[in-house]
């Protein structure tokens, strides 16, 4: 930084002794002047690649103004100016990821629209304060480095998104509004992320979807989320030692293509979590493989998962015995399961049409588990078979109280309900349960 620039810091603070001014730190001028211009700001010279451009108490007024040409910053702060602040093209805004916070918004008085692309690279943090709003309303890409975005404030993402990089989203709430392509990890730590533009998801990663706490919502008004690998939901690893996720399904059709049957499963509820959470409440989602409840709790206090299909189409695609497990080991190996579990349709369907549901295995220690499945009035559970497992400890009831139970494997004798019925009650209701055979002919043998 220059000693012109360093004056022009010292000489601001000397006059007002009211603003925190940092070294590197370029204030913009109360005018409309094009930010490449050095009239635009306090000291006559334009912030660089080294500096940080910041909005203050100076900015009397709303500001809009242009950015005069590509510029590269080393950050943006918002701290207190008379309005809402707008920055418009022509040319990109770079921020380098030198500044400790690269957009800083964490004591923003107002809010900040970038209607110019912005292009983000090295170690970016974004930090949006409570009740303020960030929106890039043009294209976002986020070249190398990684990103965390911080604070309870609202980030909207309203243009297209191309993200090489990890992202960690640790509160607030972050809108995808355009259409993203993410080759990078999505890890949600806190806070809300909703998606509503269509959402490519490549990252060839176990971790690549990663729902440890907060609320995943895919809201897509048509084709959304597209994921190669798997999701999970509530999970502890790493520096996450407490673990309460949710996703919820509201919209559109998403996809989860990767994943495998041990390891590398879709999952709602694993090793340590207090709690995991799916909501399907519309659209539609298809996964692979999928795990409820899976492996141990974290601790006596741990909450039991949910799997609730309220509306729209949950499908697990897989034609395999281990389509789908609940109160299992991930590889279905004999051995200690611990967490308990909801598996509830009340409107909607779950289906499962190659693969068997296994409810429980014949084993996997002495810890007690209680495993719920609930069929109510519109709601349909379509499975190939439902396997129920004869684990002496785990406790599973089996409610029905309308909605159907339907067979998708029609050859003749084929058993939709078959297992050990060791600690299992089947309860039907008020609502009575519906049966359908699919044209076939099933038996029920527990």
């Amino acid at each position: 930084m220059s000693l012109i620039r360093r004056l022009a810091g010292a000489v601001l603070w000397g006059v007002c002794g009211c603003l925190t001014v940092q070294a590197g730190d370029i204030l913009k001028a109360d005018n409309v002047t094009p930010l490449s211009d050095g009239a635009s700001w306090s000291g006559g010279i334009a912030p660089g690649a080294a500096d940080v451009a910041v909005w203050e108490s100076g900015v009397l007024s709303a500001n809009t103004v242009v950015l005069g040409g590509a510029l590269v910053w080393d950050g943006l702060r918002v701290g207190s100016p008379g309005g809402l602040v707008t920055l418009t093209g022509p040319g990109a805004l770079t921020l380098d990821g030198g500044a400790a916070t690269d957009l800083d918004m964490g004591s923003a008085t107002q809010d900040l629209t970038i209607g110019a692309p912005v292009v983000l690279s090295g170690t970016q943090v974004a930090e949006v304060g409570a009740g303020r709003a960030l929106t890039l309303s043009n294209a976002c890409t986020i070249l190398s480095g990684s990103l965390t975005r911080n604070g309870t404030g609202r980030l909207l993402l309203a243009g297209a998104v191309t993200n090489a990089v990890s992202c960690v989203y640790t509160a607030g709430d972050t809108v995808f509004a355009g259409a993203s392509r993410v080759t990078g990890l999505t890890s949600l730590r806190g806070g809300n992320v909703a998606i509503r533009g269509p959402f490519m998801s490549t990252a060839n990663d176990a971790e690549a979807l990663a729902v440890y706490n907060g609320t995943l919502l895919l809201d897509g008004a048509a084709s959304a989320l597209t994921h190669s690998n798997r999701f999970f939901v509530g999970r502890t690893a790493g520096a996450v030692t407490a673990s309460d996720g949710l996703m919820i399904v509201s919209n559109g059709t998403h996809a989860i293509l990767g994943g495998n049957d041990s390891s590398s499963s879709s999952f709602v509820g694993v090793s340590g979590a207090q709690r995991g959470r799916l909501y399907v409440e519309g659209g539609r989602l298809s996964t692979k493989y999928l795990r409820l409840s899976t492996n141990n709790k974290a601790d006596s206090g741990a909450l039991n998962d949910e799997l609730r299909v309220r509306g729209g189409v949950l499908t697990v695609t897989e034609a395999s015995a281990t389509a789908f497990m609940m109160g299992t080991r991930h590889d279905n190996v004999n051995d200690i399961a611990s967490r308990s579990g909801l598996l509830e349709v009340s409107g909607g369907r779950f289906e499962i049409p190659n693969g068997t549901a296994m409810i429980s295995t014949d084993t996997g220690g002495t810890e007690a588990q209680a495993l719920d499945v609930r069929l109510s009035s519109g709601g349909v559970l379509s499975v190939k078979q439902l396997a129920v497992g004869a684990k002496a400890n785990a406790m599973k009831s089996f409610w029905f109280d309308g909605g159907v139970l339907q067979a998708t494997n029609t050859a003749a004798g084929a058993e939709l309900i078959t297992g050990g019925a060791v600690n299992a009650s089947f309860k039907i209701q008020d609502g009575g349960l519906l049966v359908d055979s699919n044209g076939g002919d099933v038996r029920l043998s527990v």
